[in-house]
């Protein structure tokens, strides 16, 4: 039987401007399940996460939050990707880490 959970993601955003740190791979469908994101740049940081469609079509902020050094945010859910949507990641202030895990499943929804 297929492994059907992963780690995504793990990346440390850039300061003051967007990183993408994960875009869904051609002929797979990801489905994303849980975001962990650690204040670790010796001060407090506001941490942006974006979900982006392919294309460069409108995008949403996933999370967008104010972190003390040291602290971290969860968030847990299913947001379903199709391929080339992305999430990117950028911090204000000080760099943070980011940990994206879900699962990557073959084939597209129709």
């Amino acid at each position: 039987m297929a492994v059907r959970t992963a780690r995504l993601a793990v990346d440390t955003s850039n300061v003051g401007s967007q990183k993408t740190i994960y875009t869904c791979p051609a002929g797979k469908t990801a489905i994303l399940k849980d975001v962990r994101v650690y204040a670790d740049g010796g001060a407090a940081t506001r941490v942006i996460l974006y979900l982006i469609r392919s294309g460069g079509a409108p995008y949403s902020a996933l999370m967008d939050e104010d972190l003390p050094n040291q602290d971290t945010r969860a968030w847990q859910g299913f947001i379903v990707l199709e391929p080339g949507d992305h999430i990117t990641f950028q911090s204000t202030g000080n760099a943070a880490r980011a940990w994206l895990s879900g699962a990557e499943l073959d084939g597209v929804t129709p």
